[in-house]
């Protein structure tokens, strides 16, 4: 049991380097692709308010994945100490 919980937090936290990394590079193709043109005051088409819409979206879903995935390594890890404790 233990080494299935074991296993489960190291896939959560892989998760949670993985979701944090494309979060990192969606904010920065938003910023340079989206928000840069914009500033700058040029021409917005209906594709780059598409592409933005989207990209606010996958910001969304990786933020939850990483919140539930820090959630649940938590929560693993509470319920290995329990029962390292009954265990002794």
């Amino acid at each position: 049991m233990r080494l299935i919980l074991r296993v489960f937090i190291f896939l959560s936290i892989v998760i949670i380097v993985w979701a944090s990394y494309k979060l990192l590079n969606v904010y920065t193709s938003l910023k340079y692709e989206v928000e840069e043109p914009v500033a700058m005051g040029k021409q917005v088409s209906e594709l780059l308010k598409e592409k933005e819409h989207y990209l606010k979206d996958l910001i969304f879903w990786l933020w939850l994945i990483i919140v539930t995935q820090i959630a649940d390594v938590i929560i693993l890890f509470k319920v290995l100490a329990k029962s390292k404790l009954t265990n002794l």
